[in-house]
């Protein structure tokens, strides 16, 4: 789907811009934080504060200069995909050596590392990395911060030094290895949940992505049975055509020019919907496409759904061409039932079937495209209907379809015509009518 990779690929990059802003919001309102803590209690005058307060400064300003760099990039179409791993991996590590220098420069043991404000932070790496739809790099960060919690946990350099009594009791129930490691899976489950989002919004975008890309195309194609099937990797292949054996349909109104010279444009409109109405309901449930509507005439086509040796090869194709030939005369005898109930003159049809090889595929460039079907056959086909409009018939057959359906035609039904000389054919092709017809 490539127009889902383009749309997921923009939405990182814009992804991307946006944690580079929230970055240096997250920095700014720490800083301030800061800020508003020394205006209260004042500079701090002991060595061991002043390191802590310096290391503070350096840690939100590194993170503050990873947003604005993270964000400049993008802003100035710099930003490569490989960039996300880079910022999410630095980000890993400033947090992680924020909590460790917040931990040691208190003098406390790194077991309790998770009693940090800063851990905080864990949390909001978590929910960054949900704007991106990149699950592999979001796994990766996740599992780098949790490995490096791990890790300074287990360093615990001042082991040694302990509070009073009852801070210390506080500090070993509240911060021991049991605490900690439900710490550890509430993290652990956030990333997990996170992922997840990123998941399903990618599933999402995915999904739009195809539809849009389909609603897209279906501008360009008409053939319903094949909207399914129009991604951009379908219709290149439908560009290259391919041979099929296919069974054609040409259906026509017998006396439709002069009909319009009594009907008013907006009654001609209203005669074709309904008519064009009539024969994609009978055609479509058989299996046919209408490849297209030519004024008061439509070209049909069978077998095209299937690959070459399982379409019209055999007898349902033709089988289904016909049936639905003999739905769509029920249906005209039904309409013209209530045409003379409302006083408007019946109508007649000529309803051809042929069979044969043809070429399917898109014609057209990517502006605009339609399916079609083309070759001798189609053309034939196109002859074959004026031999019948010649002959006032109803419905005609070829010999080609009716060798095909002969398991499932009544030879009664239909009265060998003799053979008919194509102009621009190789050799005569043997007609039938349809009998009932005839009588």
């Amino acid at each position: 789907m490539p127009q889902a990779r383009t749309l997921i690929s923009r939405a990182d990059t814009e992804a991307e811009a946006l944690m580079g802003v929230v970055r240096m919001l997250v920095s700014l309102a720490l800083a301030l934080a800061v800020v508003l803590i020394l205006r209260r209690v004042g500079l701090p005058a002991e060595e061991v504060p002043q390191r802590a307060l310096a290391f503070v400064t350096v840690a939100i300003s590194a993170y503050f200069t990873l947003g604005a760099v993270s964000f400049a990039v993008v802003r100035f179409g710099l930003y490569r995909p490989w960039m996300a791993w880079v910022f999410s991996l630095s980000e890993v590590a400033i947090i992680g050596l924020n909590l460790y220098a917040n931990v040691t420069n208190a003098g406390a043991s790194t077991v309790a590392v998770l009693s940090s404000p800063i851990s905080i932070m864990i949390a909001i790496l978590f929910v960054l990395q949900t704007l991106r739809y990149r699950v592999r790099l979001h796994v990766v960060a996740s599992l780098a911060m949790l490995s490096m919690v791990v890790v300074i946990m287990l360093l615990d350099p001042h082991g040694g030094v302990r509070p009073d009594p009852s801070t210390a009791e506080f500090i070993a129930r509240s911060f021991g290895w049991p605490p900690n490691v439900v710490r550890l899976v509430m993290l652990a489950l956030i990333a997990a949940i996170a992922g997840l989002a990123m998941w399903r919004g990618k599933r999402l975008l995915e999904t739009v992505a195809r539809e849009t890309e389909i609603r897209t195309n279906q501008t360009r194609f008409m053939p319903s049975q094949l909207a399914a099937r129009m991604s951009d990797e379908d219709i290149e292949a439908m560009r290259a055509g391919r041979l099929a054996d296919a069974v054609i349909m040409f259906v026509d109104v017998r006396g439709f020019t002069a009909m319009t010279e009594t009907l008013e444009p907006q009654e001609t409109s209203a005669f074709l919907s309904a008519f064009r109405a009539r024969v994609t309901d009978a055609v479509e449930p058989h299996g046919g496409i209408v490849d297209k509507f030519i004024g008061d005439g439509a070209l049909i086509v069978f077998g095209l759904q299937g690959d070459d040796e399982a379409a019209a090869g055999n007898a349902v194709a033709a089988g289904n061409a016909v049936a639905a030939g003999r739905e769509l005369l029920n249906r005209i005898r039904t309409w013209n039932v209530e045409r003379r109930g409302a006083g408007d003159p019946p109508i007649r049809i000529v309803v051809v079937v042929h069979a044969g090889r043809v070429v399917a595929g898109a014609i057209g460039d990517m502006r605009r495209l339609e399916y079609s079907v083309v070759g001798r056959v189609v053309n034939e086909a196109a002859r074959l209907e004026t031999v019948a409009k010649r002959r006032d018939l109803e419905m005609m057959i070829s010999q080609p379809v009716l060798d095909r359906a002969a398991d499932t035609l009544d030879r009664q039904d239909w009265r060998d015509l003799g053979e008919e000389t194509l102009a621009g054919a190789s050799a005569p092709i043997r007609i039938y009518g349809y009998a009932p017809s005839l009588r």
